[in-house]
Formats: structure tokens, C-alpha cells, sequence
């Protein structure tokens, strides 16, 4: 559980851009409303990939844990 609350910061930037990627503009403004009524951060936001190379490394990665 450590392990978790330890990147709950970058898990919560990355729901945050998932919902906003999917454009579910009213439930990524009521996840920031929670964050903030329980004094919880969202990191820097995660690094978009740019290139398609740069995705399909990613899910070979992915694909091979």
C-alpha cells in the first residue's frame, strides 16, 4: 500500500489527463474538486508521447513485463 501512496500524486495526474482526453470535462472537474476537499496533489502533468515510434516502443515494454 506504500508503494501506491507514494505515487498517488502521479496516478492522480494521470486520471486527471485521461479524463480530459476523453474528454469528461465534468467528472475531471469534480475528481480536482475531491482532490482538493481532501488535500491531495496531482503531480506535473504526465509527458505526452509525440511520435508514433515513441508509442509503439512503449507498448512493446508494456507487452513484455
Amino acid at each position: 500500500m506504500d508503494a501506491v501512496i507514494g505515487a498517488e500524486p502521479q496516478l492522480n495526474a494521470i486520471v486527471k489527463q485521461y479524463m480530459g482526453y476523453m474528454s469528461y470535462v465534468e467528472t475531471k472537474e469534480a475528481f480536482e474538486r475531491e482532490l482538493l476537499s481532501m488535500g491531495k496533489s496531482v503531480s506535473h502533468p504526465v509527458v505526452s508521447i509525440h511520435s508514433d515510434r515513441q508509442k509503439v516502443d512503449i507498448e512493446v515494454f508494456m507487452c513484455s513485463i
